[in-house]
């Protein structure tokens, strides 16, 4: 095997990504972890940051492959570089890599400088900071948003992480506020306990990812919201522009993506709010298919492996 991917999804829903990745030539991706009870998962966690040996009572059968394996790609984590540091004890010729695919300052999973593994990141900004190596955001090419009639002229799908998206609450309420004034009908869907916003979109279920799909196909535009001094693009354009839906963000840092173009990308801040129900109205330009596939979930993978 090429390449092995470790995402900590749960290994008992199926995931849209995974499934993809494990369709590249000689690439495989595997949730790390058996599936516990809440009890099992604290007693797991202590053991796993504890450096204690007997870590791969916790993982599924994809530990009995690793021999064979060249490459391991893990999606970084509190656990991740116990478990890379498990992966090279039980092969020393595999290459390993930690992946970011949050900003440090988020996730607050620690940058460790191990010889163990290579630090990697989808943040140019996080690269720099913490001598790490990049690879950018990616999308899966396979994900068709469902055929539905476009009925909202944006849609939004978010989550203030239990309170800690203090600032990303702050711009839901500013855009969809905005948005109204405008005469734009727009469907926010956000999880959140915050009473600061407004009841008719705040909601306390987090979407499947076939609901968010859903969700996505009704709009003709995909709104992102990025916090204050966030500047690296989201899932979220990638899967809009995919699937032929313009992009909505407060990001102005897009216009430095390949995939930028004005006609399909408005930044608000930068834009001229009054044109944007004109923005909307107007046709998307398609994108070069060699630009797209800069992004695709084949180049990511194969980036790892150069």
């Amino acid at each position: 095997m090429g390449a092995l991917f470790l995402f900590f999804n749960d290994s008992n829903s199926r995931n849209i990504i995974l499934d993809e990745i494990s369709k590249i030539q000689s690439c495989r991706a595997e949730c790390v972890f058996k599936p516990v009870n809440r009890i099992l998962r604290m007693v797991r966690r202590m053991h796993i940051c504890s450096g204690l040996p007997g870590i791969g009572i916790w993982f599924l059968d994809w530990k009995n492959k690793i021999k064979e394996v060249q490459n391991c790609i893990c999606i970084a984590s509190l656990y991740s570089p116990e478990i890379l540091k498990w992966v090279r004890r039980k092969n020393p010729n595999v290459k390993c890599i930690n992946y970011y695919w949050d900003v440090v300052s988020i996730s607050g999973y620690p940058v460790i400088h191990s010889p163990y593994f290579e630090n990697w990141s989808f943040d140019a900004r996080d690269c720099r900071k913490y001598d790490m190596k990049f690879n950018p955001q990616f999308f899966v090419s396979g994900i068709r948003l469902p055929d539905e009639p476009a009925i909202y002229d944006i849609v939004y799908v978010g989550a203030d992480r239990q309170g800690r998206l203090e600032g990303r609450t702050r711009l839901v309420r500013k855009y969809f506020s905005l948005f109204q004034d405008l005469g734009i009908n727009a469907y926010f869907y956000y999880v959140t306990e915050s009473a600061d916003v407004p009841e008719q979109i705040r909601n306390d279920r987090s979407l499947s990812e076939e609901e968010y799909y859903g969700i996505c196909a009704k709009g003709r535009a995909i709104l992102e919201i990025v916090e204050p001094d966030t500047y690296w693009a989201t899932l979220r354009p990638l899967l809009a522009l995919s699937n032929h839906r313009k992009v909505i963000t407060n990001n102005p840092e897009i216009v430095k993506e390949r995939f930028y173009i004005k006609d399909n990308v408005f930044v608000l801040g930068t834009d001229n709010a009054a044109k944007l129900k004109e923005f909307i109205a107007n046709e998307f330009t398609p994108i070069p298919q060699e630009v797209m596939d800069y992004y695709s979930s084949e180049t990511w993978c194969g980036r790892f492996l150069e």
